[in-house]
C-alpha cells in the first residue's frame, strides 16, 4: 500500500509483496526483496507497473540507491564468514558488481544503509549493538558507537545525507532511543523524549 502524505490518499499495489522496500531518490520507483515464486530484488514504477527483477536470491538485504537512481545497492553474507559483502546492481543492464565487505558486519543482518549523497555505508557490528561507517571508496570502516544499547534495530539518513538517526533498544527503553550523528566528525545526539523504532 502507498500513502500521499499530503492529499491522505492510499493506493494498494495488487499482488505485490516484499520486504526492504526502498523508494528511489526522485520517488518514481520502488526497490523491495521478494521470496518465493519470485526470488530477488524486483524494481517496479511506483504504481506497480514495468516490473524487472534484477537478482535471483531472495536473501538480499536492501542498502540504498545510488544519488542518480542508476544502481541499486544490497548486502549478502559473504562465503568467508568476515562479514556481509556489499554489491551493486544496474537497473539498465542487471549486471551486478561486487564492491568490498562489510567488515564486522552483523551476522545476521547488519542493517546496512547508503547515505543519500552515495558517500558513506552504515550497519550494525558482529554484536548488533554497535555501529559502523564506511566510506565507499572502500577504506576501513570506522567504529562510530561501541555497544552503547542492547541492539540496533533501525538506520536512516536525512535528505541531505549529512545526519544520521538510529534507533538503540537499550534496557531503560524497549521502544527504542533515538540518535543524531554527524558522520564527517561523529558528533553524537540523543533526542530526548523521542522513541521509536
Amino acid at each position: 500500500m502507498i500513502k500521499n502524505l499530503v492529499t491522505d490518499e492510499t493506493a494498494l499495489i495488487n499482488g505485490q509483496f516484499g520486504r526492504f522496500i526502498l523508494w528511489s531518490p526522485d520517488g518514481s520507483k520502488i526497490a523491495n526483496v521478494r521470496y518465493g515464486e519470485v526470488n530477488g530484488i524486483v524494481v517496479m514504477n511506483a504504481d506497480g507497473s514495468n516490473q524487472q527483477q534484477l537478482t535471483n536470491l531472495g536473501y538480499e538485504e536492501l542498502a540504498g540507491w545510488s544519488p542518480d537512481g542508476s544502481e541499486i545497492y544490497f548486502a549478502i553474507p559473504g562465503a568467508g564468514g568476515d562479514g556481509f559483502k556489499l554489491r551493486s546492481v544496474n537497473i539498465s543492464s542487471g549486471e551486478s558488481n561486487d564492491l568490498f565487505v562489510l567488515e564486522n558486519s552483523s551476522m545476521k543482518a547488519p542493517g546496512s544503509s547508503i547515505s543519500p549523497d552515495g558517500n558513506w555505508i552504515a550497519y550494525r557490528a558482529k554484536d548488533n549493538a554497535s555501529l559502523y561507517l564506511k566510506n565507499m571508496d572502500g577504506s576501513p570502516a570506522r567504529l562510530v558507537l561501541d555497544k552503547p544499547a542492547i541492539a540496533i534495530n533501525g538506520i536512516t539518513w536525512e535528505k541531505a545525507g549529512y545526519l544520521l538517526g538510529v534507533s538503540l533498544i537499550t534496557e531503560q527503553n524497549q521502544e527504542g532511543e533515538i540518535f543524531i550523528i554527524a558522520p564527517d566528525n561523529c558528533e553524537t545526539y540523543k533526542l530526548i523524549g523521542v522513541s521509536g523504532i
